[in-house]
């Protein structure tokens, strides 16, 4: 009894605890949102000073043109400039880097709150070997590249693939490599870490820099610098001493005024090291699967073609659940859509004429990708339309059916394996599966 109450008593903590972080990062997105708007308030009180001071120049002479009126070039700092010089160069100078990296992402508005956290390790000599493993949320995914050939496996699909690639920064843009970090690379700086332009890529679009008072982050003090951007600024946190390592990234995204969203990113750094780590522990299962790419730009070469539908559980708006495996014997359609996609609001009306013409034994389910349920039923109720809808609020789903772009259409024949995709909406749209379906039907 004593152990099942320890144990609730820790999951307790645990969930208060991830509560408490919850409602910090609420906190700091909203305080960032409250400086942008107070930056552009100042922006505009030192214009009008500035419009002021000189009316009263010509009005009154030129002596008054002697006011100091303030600006926002006096926050320019020597010694946040000669911080950052030196922290670039420093990481210019290191023969690799790895470390672990934390990427957190969170969007909030008063009608809806998302936050994102991906966790990887990463190795580099910043030449032509690479190293990533992916700890969160896909677990065991990873990138390796050595000697001009890359090998990327994804573990939330089980496949695998190899290309060439003459450099770094040319795996980085490949289609296989941002489908297994689900892009958050891009977001992290890394790929600046890894090269030797850190200076000019932070600097891109910098007007002023500016220093903050030290302060103690992850058991270490750090400098910290502000990058003065046009209406957003970015904060670095770099470690005092002979390393001035980069521990944590915090780039504020330009809104505009009166949006009622604000958007974070948070990028921290631990275990950073140059490149004195053993090498990561890689290996693709046996059971993977080697495809050329995952993620298709058209339905015709696509990897999950002739494979069995995944055995999901589908949420429909009204509430009630549609096991996909005990639709076997039946041909079903899955649209993946969402209320903002202007192709889909298209596509819908579509399938919705096919679905009355063709034999019940066509299943239609419209799948909305990951919106609030309200949104959708709203939608949905303003539409009379013959598909059955349902939900994909975490992804899921449409991780499993390797949905990357929207609408995506997905038929599967009455053995469960998918027979067609298709990717966007063509001029031939209805023909294209028209002629499909009625096909399998005679078949």
């Amino acid at each position: 009894m004593g152990s099942a109450s320890g144990k609730n008593i820790r999951g307790d903590c645990k969930k208060r605890r991830e509560e408490v972080d919850c409602e910090t990062m609420i906190f700091r997105s909203r305080l960032n949102q409250k400086r942008h708007l107070s930056r552009v308030l100042y922006g505009l009180v030192c214009q009008l000073l500035a419009m002021l001071v000189t009316c009263c120049s010509i009005c009154y002479g030129a002596n008054l043109a002697k006011i100091a009126v303030p600006s926002t070039a006096s926050r320019n700092d020597d010694k946040a400039k000669a911080l950052l010089i030196r922290t670039c160069e420093f990481y210019k100078n290191l023969p690799g880097l790895s470390g672990d990296v934390t990427l957190e992402r969170i969007s909030i508005n008063p009608d809806f709150r998302q936050h994102i956290i991906h966790k990887f390790r990463f190795q580099s000599d910043k030449n032509d070997f690479f190293q990533l493993v992916m700890q969160q949320p896909n677990n065991r995914s990873q990138v390796s590249m050595r000697g001009g050939e890359a090998q990327i496996y994804s573990s939330k699909w089980h496949m695998d693939l190899k290309h060439s690639c003459a450099s770094i920064s040319e795996m980085l843009k490949n289609q296989g490599f941002n489908a297994v970090t689900e892009g958050c690379f891009g977001d992290s700086y890394l790929e600046y870490f890894c090269s030797n332009n850190l200076l000019s890529n932070l600097m891109a679009g910098v007007v002023s820099v500016s220093e903050e008072a030290p302060c103690r982050y992850a058991g270490t003090t750090c400098n910290r610098i502000v990058l003065h951007k046009s209406g957003a600024d970015t904060r670095v946190w770099i470690s005092t001493g002979d390393k001035p390592w980069i521990r944590r990234i915090e780039p504020c995204r330009d809104l505009p005024i009166g949006s009622s969203t604000s958007y974070t990113i948070i990028c921290r750094y631990d275990k950073l090291a140059s490149h004195a780590a053993p090498a990561l522990v890689m290996g693709v299962p046996r059971k993977s699967r080697h495809v050329s790419h995952f993620v298709s730009q058209n339905g015709t070469d696509n990897p999950l073609l002739g494979t069995g539908a995944p055995a999901v559980k589908i949420c429909t708006v009204s509430g009630k659940t549609i096991n996909l495996a005990s639709q076997r014997g039946k041909i079903v359609v899955l649209d993946f859509w969402a209320t903002w996609c202007a192709p889909c609001r298209k596509s819908l009306p579509i399938l919705s004429e096919l679905a009355d013409t063709l034999p019940k034994e066509v299943e239609f389910l419209a799948i909305d990708k990951m919106e609030e349920a309200k949104d959708v039923k709203a939608f949905v109720d303003s539409k009379k339309l013959n598909l059955r809808f349902c939900l994909d609020t975490n992804g899921k789903i449409c991780e499993l059916f390797h949905v990357a772009g929207i609408p995506q259409t997905v038929i599967i024949g009455r053995d469960g394996l998918i027979k067609c995709i298709h990717i966007g909406l063509s001029s031939n749209f209805k023909r294209e599966i028209g002629d499909e379906l009625r096909s399998m039907i005679a078949h």
